[in-house]
């Protein structure tokens, strides 16, 4: 259960709730009272006693006043704002080159393509010669005078046959493959580009009608306390009444209630300003046990730790009782150790009355 949803249920049965938040950075808002209007989910209430100054937490409902008229009523954000996107990182180091890749698996052989016909024989020795034609017969003699007739020329003998082709000449030995060329590296990977610039926020729109409200949402961690106010005057002690005439002994009477303490307190000094937002990943708040007394403890504490690893960003105190608010009261709620928040309470209550304290502590990583 969480501390704000506990203290609701408490309110709701007439069981007095009085809570310290102890090192919670918190503004006075002023006009969310006037309004009568509240955001219970983003937004945490407390109301703070204009004289005792110590804070209760709170579930307003709309169209209700939060606090009591001697109360004022202050809050703060559930979530911090968020931290400025950090610088880009430089670019790492170029890796080096990875080792070679395992070798392919082998293939068939084939045989290569058909070398170039290599060059034509040497030519084949001369045929021999033709046999001789036969002669003419001689023609007869003429008559003197004029010379006979010229005998026709013998026939050509005929041609001899053509010599042997020469033997083809062998095919040229195939020349050896050139040698591979080697790989060249690989070039290095490209800068990633600078990430564009976030688009503009887009105008917001209309709003819708209010809803229901949610259940009260955790206690958002406290930003650092303010400077402390400064100390209000001391009241003006009032006169001393005339001493009366000293009556007989009575019997002793019952112990009375706590007399009020010196003079008013001064006004709360103002809120200190907000302190920066802090680069927690994530907060959580951690209850102590419910510590219960009865009429005759008239003080106590409890104390609650954060988890390994966490940090104490601050704390509170929660007191309940079953008598009026006036009579208990947190007197003190500190870090008693590194990573630990105690509160202590004391109470002056009637006869069959019970009071619990319970110490909380916000914690972050």
């Amino acid at each position: 259960m969480t501390v704000a949803s506990r203290l609701t249920r408490l309110r709701s049965s007439r069981t007095a709730v009085l809570v310290m938040a102890g090192a919670l950075a918190i503004s006075v808002v002023g006009s969310a009272s006037a309004a009568l209007t509240y955001n219970n989910t983003t937004t945490i209430y407390s109301c703070v006693s204009k004289t005792t100054k110590v804070a209760r937490i709170v579930v307003p409902r709309n169209g209700h006043s939060a606090c009591r008229s001697t109360e004022r009523l202050v809050t703060w954000r559930k979530a911090g704002t968020p931290g400025a996107t950090g610088a880009t990182g430089a670019t790492g180091a170029t890796g080096a080159q990875g080792p070679a890749g395992p070798a392919g698996p082998a293939q068939a052989a084939v045989q290569g393509d058909v070398g170039p016909q290599g060059p034509a024989g040497p030519a084949g020795p001369a045929g021999a010669d033709g046999a001789d034609g036969v002669d003419g017969a001689a023609g007869a003699d003429g008559l003197d005078g004029t010379n006979g007739i010229d005998g026709l020329n013998g026939t050509n003998g005929t041609d001899g046959t053509n010599g042997i082709d020469g033997i083809d000449g062998t095919n040229g030995t195939d020349g050896t493959n050139g040698i591979d060329g080697i790989d060249g590296t690989n070039g290095t990977d490209g800068t990633n580009g600078i990430d564009g610039a976030g688009g503009a926020t887009g105008p917001a729109g209309p709003a819708g009608p209010a809803g229901a409200d949610g259940a009260g949402g955790a206690v958002g961690p406290a930003g650092p306390a303010g400077a402390d106010g400064a100390d209000g005057a001391d009241g003006a002690t009032g006169p001393a009444g005339p001493a009366g005439p000293a009556g007989p002994a009575g019997a002793d009477g019952a112990t009375g209630p706590a007399g009020p303490a010196g003079g008013p307190v001064g006004p709360a000094g103002p809120v200190g300003p907000a302190g920066p937002a802090g680069g927690l990943s994530s907060t959580s708040i951690v209850q102590s046990a419910v510590v219960s007394n009865i009429r005759t403890v008239v003080s106590a504490s409890a104390s609650v730790s954060c988890a390994a690893g966490q940090k104490l960003l601050g704390g509170g105190g929660v007191v309940t009782t079953t008598d009026t608010l006036d009579n208990v009261q947190l007197v003190a709620s500190y870090p008693s150790a590194a990573g630990t928040w105690t509160a202590t309470g004391s109470a002056n209550i009637g006869p069959g009355k019970t009071w619990t304290i319970q110490a909380y502590a916000i914690c972050g990583v």
